[in-house]
């Protein structure tokens, strides 16, 4: 049987696709020359690894409360758990003083059929190996059946037809932090970074492309682009029942490139300056 991968969160545990990275690392220095054939080697300073978790939508809902966090620019630091569990295998890693660095949304095509997971780069300021909690969490585990798709999505724009969005390319919403060495800390201690919200590539089927041609033609090439003109929108992660899953509410958005693709269809290029996260139900 293979492991299971479990995320936890302030007492409660959901399933994770996959975890990468998150270990503790010493910095080797070496040193000059001296006067022997050798050269002298020492640990340092320790580095934390990042762990960089997929997972759908079956986590406690506390997780996707500090993504929500994150994006609204509070950088908030929690404790988080990895659980891999196994028959008579088991290890659980605590993350402490951790933050969320990059979240990474997946392409959207409404003609792939593949589950969807959410990407996260957490930032630890410490790690330690312990004992799995075992009871002391309560699992929500079962949850795992409750998958989300790719072509669940909707997208809402102000003004503009969103009827036969075909995709929406990947992207990825990053506040990297800085660390702070100064001190004698052996243990950088990390700063908040600016957070950065990225543009939006956008195809639509060419038969509903005329309202953003329409945009096109008055943001960029009449050059009415000021504020004013930008527009809001959101976009809906659906179930299968067309429930919604989470949106993204998107901020002052800007276009600057319509062009057609080699499918016949249209992609349009927005830039976003904000964007907020809201998970409102798991999938049925």
């Amino acid at each position: 049987m293979s492991k299971r991968l479990l995320l936890s969160i302030d007492g409660q545990v959901g399933p994770l696709n996959s975890v990468q990275g998150g270990y503790v690392t010493g910095e080797v220095v070496r040193e000059r020359p001296g006067p022997g054939p050798f050269v002298k080697k020492h640990l340092a300073t320790i580095r934390y690894e990042d762990v960089v978790i997929t997972a759908g939508f079956a986590l406690p809902g506390a997780f996707y409360d500090w993504i929500s966090a994150t994006w609204d620019g509070h950088w908030p630091s929690r404790a988080v758990s990895i659980i891999e569990t196994a028959p008579g295998d088991s290890e659980e890693r605590q993350y402490l003083d951790a933050r969320i660095v990059e979240t990474i949304v997946p392409a959207l095509d409404g003609s792939a059929g593949d589950a969807g997971y959410l990407t996260v780069r957490i930032a630890p300021e410490r790690v330690l190996v312990a004992d799995p909690s075992g009871g002391a969490v309560r699992d929500h585990s079962k949850q795992s059946g409750k998958r989300w798709h790719v072509s669940d999505f909707r997208l809402e724009i102000d003004g503009l037809d969103c009827t036969n969005v075909r995709r929406i390319d990947s992207f990825a919403v990053r506040s990297a932090p800085t660390a702070d060495d100064t001190g004698d800390h052996r243990e950088p201690q990390k700063q908040p970074g600016v957070l950065d919200f990225p543009d939006l590539s956008i195809t639509i089927a060419r038969t509903s492309a005329r309202s953003w041609l329409d945009w096109h033609d008055d943001f960029v090439v009449k050059g009415n682009n000021g504020q004013a003109r930008e527009k809001s929108g959101s976009l809906v992660l659906l179930s299968r029942k067309k429930r919604e899953v989470a949106r993204v509410d998107l901020f002052n958005l800007g276009v600057y490139r319509v062009a057609p693709d080699r499918s016949g269809d249209v992609t349009a290029r927005l830039y976003c300056e904000r964007m907020e996260f809201r998970a409102e139900a798991r999938p049925r």
